[in-house]
């Protein structure tokens, strides 16, 4: 229960992300009274079937907290498993629906359903994403237009590891800079997490021969270019000229796009997927043993003759706030 009470938003997103993928055959639920613990230590886990399962515990109640490193004492206390003969025990609790999950009513203003709204030519994504955002949600329509140029643009995506997904956060970034929504003196600021052995392994354990646009980067630096390089060429007349800041390291869950003005408004749209419900047709080859620069001409290349399609036939969502203003004491521009 307190676990469930504690609940971050941005474990909401990831839980209401993992049910709606599910399609109906993921479910979260909740004890609606303490099942299992004592003085000395808790439960965090358990697992199994009719016949055998598995506990794990910890003495350290910080443990049990739903997050990025749930399971993973804060304190270094160790945690120890049993094997056990004999069913699962069964627990009294209570399933917890979608709209429980998602964001509570006060600080999102809207749920925006994404289908196949978005699909089209590559060129005109951003276009529509911008459109599809602004009728559904009219304040944050309201603050575009008349809120003045944008102060900074940051986007936060543990998955930003493929020439495919940069190049979608890309032509949503460069329709701002069509409209005239940021100016030399907007920042741009990406994060991301680092590329991990296991994203360039393939199935069968071997190293990828990368070759897909879809296909994930071999190291930072090789992705770190070529971004550098993707923002500054930009497409056409249409390119980001404020500074610019690429982070990697740790990177929470989920995927959030934050805007934010002067006198400390901003608004966030969360989106449940980032940009993973998407595929380009047909399927596209990219350059990656060529220099930054020429990969980002075939990448524009590739957005004047390729389009867009969701995968699947379920919704994905963003959700889109209203971020409180800080008080005076409070406010700050880093």
């Amino acid at each position: 229960p307190t676990t469930w009470r504690e609940l971050g938003e941005g474990s909401r997103h990831s839980l209401g992300a993992l049910v709606a993928t599910g399609r109906g055959r993921i479910e979260v639920h909740v004890a609606p009274v303490v099942a299992t613990g004592s003085p000395e230590g808790v439960v965090v886990a358990a697992a199994g079937g009719g016949h055998t399962h598995v506990i794990w515990a910890t003495s350290s109640t910080a443990a049990t907290a739903l997050n990025d490193v749930w399971g993973q004492p804060p304190d270094n206390r160790p945690v120890v498993h049993a094997r056990i003969k004999g069913a699962l025990p069964t627990l009294q609790t209570e399933a917890v629906s979608i709209d429980e999950l998602r964001p509570q009513p006060g600080g999102t203003v809207a749920i925006l359903p994404i289908q196949r709204e978005l699909d089209g030519r590559i060129e005109g994504f951003g276009s529509r994403f911008w459109t599809h955002a602004q009728s559904h949600c009219g304040p944050l329509k309201k603050q575009l237009e008349q809120g003045g140029p944008l102060t900074r643009v940051s986007y936060c995506d543990r998955y930003l590891r493929t020439p495919w997904a940069l190049l979608l956060l890309r032509e949503v970034l460069l329709r701002l800079v069509r409209d005239e929504r940021v100016d030399s003196g907007t920042r741009l600021r990406l994060q991301t997490r680092d590329i991990k052995p296991r994203d360039i392994r393939s199935d069968f354990g071997r190293d990828r021969v990368n070759r897909l646009i879809s296909e994930p980067w071999q190291d930072d630096g090789a992705r770190r270019s070529f971004l550098q390089q993707a923002i500054s060429i930009g497409r056409g007349r249409q390119r980001w000229k404020g500074p610019f800041q690429f982070e990697t390291g740790d990177a929470p869950h989920f995927r959030e796009l934050r805007l934010d003005w002067e006198g400390g408004v901003a608004w966030t749209l969360k989106l449940d997927q980032g940009f993973g419900p998407w595929r380009c047709r047909p399927s596209q080859d990219f350059p990656f043993d060529a220099t930054p620069r020429d990969q980002v001409i075939a990448l524009n290349d590739t957005v004047k003759r390729r389009k867009v399609v969701t995968h699947g036939i379920h919704p994905t969502y963003a959700y889109i706030t209203r971020e409180p203003t800080p008080g005076p004491a409070s406010v700050s521009n880093p």
